[in-house]
C-alpha cells in the first residue's frame, strides 16, 4: 500500500516539476513572433519633412536602416539616415550640388539622379531631430534654391512605432509563420509614401515585412486617422 502511495506521490511530483518547467520556459525562453519581428526590423523612417517652391519640391526623411541594405529577408546591424529628395519641373539638370543646414550642423555633396521617378537624392548619413530647423540650398549651375523645411510627420496621428505596431497586427498570420523557435525568418520596414509627384501633401505609412524566401506582405495605414488602408 505505502509502496502505491510512494508512486502515486512520485508520479504527482514528476507532473508538477514538468508543469513548473514548461511555465518558466514558456515565461523566460519562448519569444513572441512580434518581438521577434521588432527585433528584424532594417528599416525605420521615424520623421518626415517637407519644402517647396514654384518650381521644386523636397523631402527629407530620416530614421534608421541596416547596412549593408539589402530587401533579401535578412536584419543588419542598423545605421542612421537621412535621405533628401529633390523634384523639379527646371530642364537640363543633371548633378545639383547641395548644403543643408540641421541646428548647427552642415551636409553638403552633389545629388544622384533616381532612374526610376527622375528625382535627385542624396543621404547625410544622420538622424534629424523632430524639432530641427533644417535648410536646404540647392545649386544648379549658376542658380541657388533655398528651401526651409516643415516637419509634417509631427502633426500625424500616428508615429512610426504606432504604425509597426498596426502593420505587425494586420501581417499576424504572417508574422506567426516566419517564427521558427526563437528566430524570425524574415525583415520588416516602415517607411513613408505619398503619390509618385508628391503633389498631393497626403502621407501614409508603409509597413512591409520580407521573408529569406523572396516572398513579402505589406499594408498601407492612413497616417492622419490609423486606418489600414489596404493590405497585400
Amino acid at each position: 500500500m505505502k509502496s502505491k502511495k510512494k508512486i502515486i506521490w512520485y508520479t504527482l511530483g514528476i507532473i508538477i516539476f514538468c508543469v513548473i518547467v514548461g511555465v518558466v520556459y514558456s515565461l523566460f525562453f519562448m519569444v513572441e513572433a512580434r518581438e521577434l519581428a521588432k527585433k528584424s526590423l532594417s528599416e525605420v523612417r521615424q520623421n518626415f519633412f517637407i519644402a517647396s517652391d514654384d518650381l521644386s519640391n523636397v523631402s527629407l526623411s530620416s530614421g534608421y536602416r541596416e547596412d549593408p541594405y539589402a530587401i533579401d529577408g535578412v536584419h543588419n546591424e542598423m545605421v542612421p539616415f537621412g535621405v533628401i529628395v529633390f523634384r523639379t519641373s527646371l530642364s537640363n539638370v543633371s548633378e545639383p550640388s547641395y548644403t543643408m543646414t540641421v541646428n548647427e550642423n552642415t551636409y553638403d555633396g552633389v545629388m544622384e539622379r533616381n532612374p526610376y521617378d527622375n528625382t535627385f537624392v542624396a543621404d547625410i548619413e544622420s538622424l534629424v531631430p523632430d524639432d530641427a530647423t533644417v535648410t536646404l540650398t540647392v545649386s544648379i549651375e549658376d542658380d541657388t534654391y533655398t528651401f526651409n523645411f516643415t516637419n509634417i510627420s509631427k502633426d500625424w496621428l500616428i508615429d512610426c512605432d504606432q504604425a509597426f505596431e498596426l502593420g505587425l497586427e494586420s501581417l499576424d498570420e504572417y508574422v506567426q509563420s516566419l517564427k521558427k523557435g526563437n528566430k524570425f525568418m524574415g525583415e520588416c520596414y516602415v517607411k513613408v509614401v505619398s503619390d509618385p509627384n508628391n503633389l498631393l501633401n497626403i502621407y501614409y505609412w508603409y509597413v512591409a515585412i520580407v521573408d529569406t524566401e523572396g516572398n513579402s506582405h505589406a499594408v498601407v495605414i492612413d497616417s492622419t486617422s490609423g486606418e489600414v488602408l489596404s493590405q497585400n
